[in-house]
């Protein structure tokens, strides 16, 4: 979604139930503000700043914090590589605060 000043907004929801011995439910989500800082052809560099928060029976988070991603086109589509720091401000989930490497690809 694009809001003033070239900022982009993006989200997703998700939850469901995994089963076996600790069988859970559970739900995630994110949303992240970014702004195009870099751009050489169809790469594009976007900073920001994103939320993040996960629950399942016996752990739940919430993060905020910044968020840096290279956009890099593969064939049709694009292959997103972000670093995030994700601060914990809510919750006992673990791994404590720290970076975050997330590679993904969208077509």
């Amino acid at each position: 979604m694009s809001l003033p000043l070239g900022i982009e907004a993006e989200s997703y929801v998700q939850a469901g139930y995994v089963g076996g011995r600790d069988a859970t439910a559970f739900a995630d989500g994110q949303i992240r503000l970014s702004r195009e800082i870099v751009r050489a052809g169809r790469t594009a560099v976007r900073a920001g700043a994103g939320a993040w928060a996960g629950a399942q029976s016996g752990a739940a988070r919430v993060d905020v914090g910044p968020t840096v991603a290279a956009l890099v086109p593969v064939g049709p589509g694009f292959a997103r590589i972000a670093v995030d720091w994700r601060q914990r401000v809510a919750g006992d989930a673990e791994p404590g605060s720290g970076p975050v490497l997330t590679l993904s690809a969208g077509f």
